[in-house]
């Protein structure tokens, strides 16, 4: 299946490969339901990343989450700055982890080892 056509908003593929990769860990809702909603719209193709400051719904959300970043930068000494700098150039340089292979099923010739399928195992019942 092929993905949406998503505007990153850089040419760079390791950079839209880590603003996919945020943008994928944000629709799983750590940052809060709005910030996961904006997220899965983004991926979709629906929304553009360039559209969030124009959207007041997202933009929002958006700030609030910019403004505690901010904060927490300043509070950084320059050591710890350019500690974070050099790990996110390292996962930069880092090549694209492989696709998952999707869960294979058991071919109906093959055997099973186990008679009880985990799906029907119920605590000391077995």
């Amino acid at each position: 299946m092929d993905e949406p056509s998503v505007d990153f908003g850089t040419d760079d593929p390791k950079l839209a490969r880590a603003r996919r990769a945020t943008l994928t860990k944000l629709s799983g809702g750590v940052a809060g339901s709005e910030l996961a909603e904006l997220a899965r719209e983004i991926l979709a193709g629906r929304f553009s990343a360039s559209e969030l400051v124009t959207t007041s719904t997202y933009s929002e959300a958006f700030a609030g989450r910019t403004e505690r970043f901010a904060e927490y930068y300043r509070s950084l000494s320059e050591d710890e700055r350019e500690q974070l700098a050099e790990q996110g150039q390292a996962l930069l340089e880092q090549p694209p982890a492989a696709p998952a292979a999707a869960p294979r099923s058991p071919r109906a010739d093959e055997p099973d080892d186990d008679p009880m399928p985990e799906t029907f195992r119920v605590k000391g019942w077995d």
